[in-house]
């Protein structure tokens, strides 16, 4: 890396790629040290934006990191089955001619211009928070909520669902643990909207997903 450096790229990183690492680069600038000179200290608006891109989704909980994101989703359009040739009648970019170069170039100008006036526009995600939910749970589970097996506005006893799962799929067994299911199980109340508590009676634990969230208690107090 060096001081003109405009993008630092990290391409096709992996499932638990730690975006926290990155975190004093985004909100204090890059430190760049060569051997046997002194180290530069780059500013932030000095230093390269950091771009990232991965078939997974970045594990990103709390809102620091969200202050720090801002994310695309993007998915194939071009493929075996319909090739920029079957939709322009020729191939991208060889067989561009002069004027089609120009045209690019003008498009790609007014996305400037309209970035400069309007900053970054978050798009509407498709599939985003669903893949989000996915990587950070498992198929399995998925499968299991999808087949109405956690109910809202009833308390579940922690230990019986989690028996209940594991009985339907046996390979987890050897990885799961009861702790690690109830915490897919917050992510699933987390992913609807809804609220999860927990507690314990009688020496059972339970949890229950609420379809309404409780209001806040600093929500009732007037201020005039």
């Amino acid at each position: 890396v060096s001081s003109d450096c405009q993008v630092l790229a990290f391409d096709d990183v992996r499932k638990n790629f730690n975006f926290e690492s990155l975190f004093s680069i985004i909100t204090e600038g890059l430190t760049i040290e060569y051997k046997g000179r002194d180290a530069i200290k780059l500013p932030v608006k000095d230093s390269p934006k950091v771009l990232i891109s991965t078939n997974y989704t970045i594990k990103a909980d709390g809102g620091s990191f969200k202050r720090r994101m801002f994310e695309v989703e993007l998915s194939s359009y071009f493929g075996t089955h319909h090739t920029p040739f079957d939709e322009f009648g020729y191939m991208l970019f060889e067989d561009w001619d002069e004027q089609e170069w120009a045209r690019f170039d003008h498009y790609m100008i007014n996305c400037l211009n309209y970035y400069l006036e309007n900053g970054l526009v978050e798009s509407e995600a498709k599939n985003l928070e669903l893949r989000k939910f996915i990587n950070e749970t498992s198929q399995d589970f998925i499968e299991w909520v999808d087949n109405k097996n956690l109910g809202f506005d009833q308390r579940l006893n922690k230990v019986s669902m989690f028996e209940n799962f594991i009985a339907e799929y046996t390979d987890q067994k050897k990885y799961l643990t009861n702790r690690t299911f109830n915490k897919w199980c917050k992510k699933y109340a987390e992913y609807n909207g809804k609220e999860y508590v927990d507690g314990s009676s009688n020496g059972a634990r339970w949890f229950e997903i609420k379809s309404q969230r409780d209001p806040d208690v600093w929500d009732s107090i007037n201020y005039n």
